[in-house]
């Protein structure tokens, strides 16, 4: 490894706040994608005509395949969008922390958890459009629509209202999908976890290879946030090296990890 190894509490802060900052802009940049793939399925959707109550992508074929294809690509995006973000901790070791990204975990990779949550978004825009065709609104503002409801497309008015509606776009006729106690669960909002989470671990586990590869055998958790949280409190203090990365111990995690040189214990 060939970081930069923290030294001080003011450096792991410093750290703290470029990671955040990465993971605001790939935040930006993975909601403008979203965006630019809305506005492509509605031009593309509205231009094929097909009566408003009968509308969803695979009652067409040549829709369904522009459709996806369009997701394709957001797919493909959303992951450079990440691994962008992710490097910058290190131009040198790109390659490790790319790896770092794809390994599977809980049987998952990032590629098919970013498959799962960028289908659903496409189901989500399949019920807008076919709101928007029942309701006669123009592809701008049905545009303007998603964005100001990315994060709760199943609150949005129009979409409130077409679940009074006959429909054969599937989360019309479900009237939303949920996961879990009733609540709604947006494609956007699970696409941003996934996103924040993927750069906060690659960038502290760069952090902790950098800790090992100098020999350090102590580090101190401290909290970066007065947030609440009982199990970034239960991990502040001082863990000996071989209990491995514990950061970030959830998504949105502020905590940061400080190498210590001399220890009496």
């Amino acid at each position: 490894m060939s970081g930069k190894l923290i030294i001080s509490i003011d450096e792991a802060k410093q750290f703290l706040l470029s990671r955040v900052s990465c993971e605001l802009k790939g935040q930006a940049l993975l909601e403008e994608y979203m965006l630019q793939a809305a506005k492509s399925i509605i031009a593309i959707s509205y231009k094929y005509r097909i009566p408003p109550k009968n509308f969803h992508f695979s009652s067409n074929k040549e829709l369904e395949s522009e459709v996806n294809e369009v997701i394709a690509r957001l797919r493909a995006l959303i992951i450079d969008c990440i691994e962008k973000y992710a490097t910058k901790v290190s131009d040198e070791d790109k390659d490790r922390i790319i790896t770092r990204l794809h390994t599977a975990v809980a049987g998952k990779t990032l590629r098919e958890r970013i498959a799962v949550y960028s289908n659903r978004y496409k189901f989500e825009l399949e019920a807008f459009v076919a709101a928007g065709l029942i309701f006669s609104i123009p592809s701008s503002k049905l545009l303007s629509e998603i964005k100001s409801s990315l994060k709760q497309p199943y609150l949005s008015p129009i979409i409130q209202d077409s679940f009074k509606e006959k429909s054969e776009a599937i989360r019309i006729r479900e009237k939303g999908i949920s996961y879990g106690r009733g609540k709604y669960v947006s494609s956007a909002n699970s696409l941003i976890r996934l996103e924040r989470f993927s750069i906060s671990d690659a960038w502290m586990w760069f952090n902790f290879q950098s800790m090992l590869h100098s020999g350090v055998k102590f580090y101190a958790i401290h909290r970066g946030s007065s947030v609440p949280c009982s199990l970034c409190d239960s991990l502040v203090g001082i863990h000996p090296i071989e209990e491995g990365l514990l950061l970030p111990a959830h998504g949105h995690c502020c905590c940061f990890q400080v190498p210590i040189y001399d220890i009496n214990l």
